[in-house]
């Protein structure tokens, strides 16, 4: 599930979405709907419990054209690093490459002002990950991209994620991060808040 919003912009843009979870039904529970309603309806967005290769194949019916913003988030089950620690190594699979050309088809077809994908690092070295690119390329997008840490725009975990930012008529840089947040300074604010621990009755005999 992505929250369609624009943290990489300097300007607020409307968003339209497009992203593989969050349109395929068997990976979208209730409450997750739910809670996008409560977050988003307001901007008009709405969720399609297709999977995007059935969006790209029924040519994108709904989705506004040449919106301002567009964003992906393919599954990266097959490119983390727990999947490939396990299997040796990345096992792209085809329905990861027809969910890299159905996203290059929205590209094409939809004409994003703003395009943005996150993914964990090992998407950047997969041929999924070369489909988008060349797609963005060839509409005449400015492209830039990199492996950025969470922890350095204050998530309080290290969370390594890919990010690419792609706009037409105007560059749109990466966010160059902010002093880097960690568990301890996340909850720091709470601690004279809490109440003093006890230890239990078999810790007390040591």
């Amino acid at each position: 599930m992505q929250k369609p919003g624009n943290p990489l912009s300097p300007c607020p843009l409307p968003p339209c979405r497009l992203n593989d979870k969050s349109l395929t039904g068997h990976d979208m529970s209730q409450a997750i709907a739910l809670n996008h309603h409560h977050n988003f309806s307001e901007y008009g967005c709405r969720i399609i419990q297709l999977t995007v290769q059935k969006v790209a194949g029924s040519e994108f019916i709904g989705f506004p054209r040449r919106p301002n913003y567009l964003h992906a988030s393919p599954v990266c089950a097959n490119f983390s690093q727990a999947h490939t620690a396990k299997a040796g190594v990345a096992l792209e699979t085809a329905d990861d490459l027809t969910a890299a050309i159905a996203v290059a088809e929205a590209i094409r077809q939809l004409q994003p002002r703003v395009f943005t994908l996150e993914n964990v690092p090992r998407y950047q070295n997969s041929q999924s990950f070369s489909i988008i690119l060349s797609a963005l390329e060839q509409e005449g997008h400015f492209v830039n991209y990199s492996v950025v840490n969470m922890s350095d725009f204050g998530l309080p975990q290290a969370r390594r994620r890919l990010v690419l930012v792609a706009s037409r008529g105007c560059r749109v840089a990466l966010p160059s991060g902010t002093t880097p947040c960690g568990w301890y300074e996340a909850i720091a604010h709470l601690i004279p808040t809490m109440p003093n621990s006890h230890l239990l009755p078999k810790q007390q005999h040591h």
